[in-house]
Order: structure tokens, then sequence, then C-alpha cells
């Protein structure tokens, strides 16, 4: 019986994901436990990229920083939980077929968001330790899962597209349709 993955897709997969989660969880433990909530450092020299410590009630922003314990959790666990099974079922159904691109932008889907999960089971906040200059004096606060989440996103809406034009030009080309 043929193997459902090679050691290379296994590699390809795991390696991205496994390497996501820990620099992320890394970036947050750090910033927790050397930054003041909303201090920021520019360790790079400039002003356009900061390492920070901005607690994030909420899923997007501080979207729903407002609704109370007990009543937040709905929005912020149970239901990207819900969301991220399905996806990890739609992942696992579709791996067979898929080309390696689709399976990074699976693996860095899956890993962003169990990654911010695992902030929001563990605490209320998900740290988002980075921000970027934005202008007029405003940045914009993210996590390396965040950046995760939607290069899988692109990744796999781009490969995904790819797919299907190929399909339909080999449909159209088919002279018995």
């Amino acid at each position: 019986m043929k193997s459902r993955f090679s050691f290379s897709t296994l590699t390809l997969t795991l390696v991205p994901a496994l390497a996501t989660v820990l620099l992320d969880q890394g970036l947050k433990f750090w910033a927790t436990a050397h930054l003041m909530p909303f201090e920021r450092r520019f360790p790079l020299g400039q002003k356009w990229l900061a390492l920070s410590r901005v607690l994030n009630r909420g899923l997007v922003g501080d979207r729903f920083s407002a609704i109370p314990d007990g009543s937040i959790e709905p929005y912020t666990r149970y239901g990207p939980t819900l969301v991220w099974l399905v996806l990890l079922v739609w992942c696992w159904r579709r791996a067979r077929g898929a080309r390696p691109v689709e399976l990074l932008a699976m693996a860095l889907l899956l890993a962003g968001g169990a990654s911010n999960l695992v902030s929001h089971w563990i605490s209320h906040n998900v740290v988002d330790p980075l921000q970027i200059y934005q202008g007029a004096g405003e940045y914009l606060p993210f996590n390396f899962a965040d950046v995760a989440l939607l290069s899988g996103a692109l990744i796999l809406t781009v490969a995904l597209a790819r797919a299907l034009m190929s399909a339909s030009t080999r449909v159209s080309a088919d002279p018995l349709v």
C-alpha cells in the first residue's frame, strides 16, 4: 500500500507549520516577558517596524474588546475553533491530490490559526508583538500567526485559481465537449 505522504511532503508541511507556531509563540512570550503593554522598541534603528506588546482581545483588531467576559468566548474561542476544525477536515480531505504549493498554504493556514487559538484559549488576549507604521502616527499591531494566516490564504487562493483556470482550459480544448 502506497503511503499517503512522502517524506518531502511531510517536510514541506510540518517544518513551516512548526516554525510558524514556535516563532509566533516565542515572540509572544518574549514580548510578554520584556515589554510593558503598548511599549514599542525599534530594534533595526528605523521607525516602520516595532516590537511591541499589544493585548488584543478581539478577533479582528479590537472589534470585540467591549464585550464582557463570559460573552466574548463565542467570538474568540468557540467560533474560531469550529472554523479551524472545518478547515482541518477540508485540508485533510484535499491533501491527497494537492500540489506542494497548496500543501504549504494549508500548513500556514492551520499553523497560524492554531497558534492564535492557543493564545485565546490560554488567556482572553492574544499578544501582538509586532507593529507596522501606517502613517500619521498610527501603528497596526499583528503577530507572526497573522502573517502565516494571510500568506497561506493568499498562496492558496492563487493556487486554487490557477488550478481552476487550468482545468477550464483543458475542458474547453476537449473537442468532445
